[in-house]
C-alpha cells in the first residue's frame, strides 16, 4: 500500500509544511519519505528529502546540529498521522 499525505510540523517556533509518503509491504514493512519545501530546512535536510526505514530513527547522513530536534518534530508528524489514520505502526 502506498499513501501520500501533507504533515505540518513545529521546528524553532515556526511551523511548516512537508509531503511524505509511506509504503507498506505485506509483512507490515514501513519505509517513508518526507520532502520539505523550505531553503532553512534544505540546509538542515541536504536535497530538503528524508528517506527512512519503520524505526523512523534520523539518518545517519543528516549531520546538521538541528537536525535531531527537526527529524524528532517530522517524525512526531508522521506518527500522529499514522495513528489518526488507524495506521498504528509507529
Amino acid at each position: 500500500m502506498i499513501r501520500a499525505f501533507t504533515i505540518s510540523f513545529d521546528f524553532k517556533g515556526k511551523t511548516y509544511l512537508a509531503f511524505a509518503t509511506l509504503l507498506m509491504d505485506k509483512g507490515d514493512t514501513i519505509n517513508y519519505t518526507v520532502r520539505v519545501y523550505d531553503d532553512q530546512l534544505s540546509r538542515i535536510i541536504p536535497g530538503g528529502c528524508i528517506s527512512c526505514q519503520h524505526d523512523f530513527k534520523k539518518p545517519a547522513s543528516i549531520t546538521h546540529p538541528s537536525a535531531d530536534l527537526l527529524f524528532s518534530s517530522i517524525s512526531d508528524s508522521v506518527r500522529c498521522h499514522l495513528q489518526q489514520a488507524s495506521l498504528n505502526h509507529a
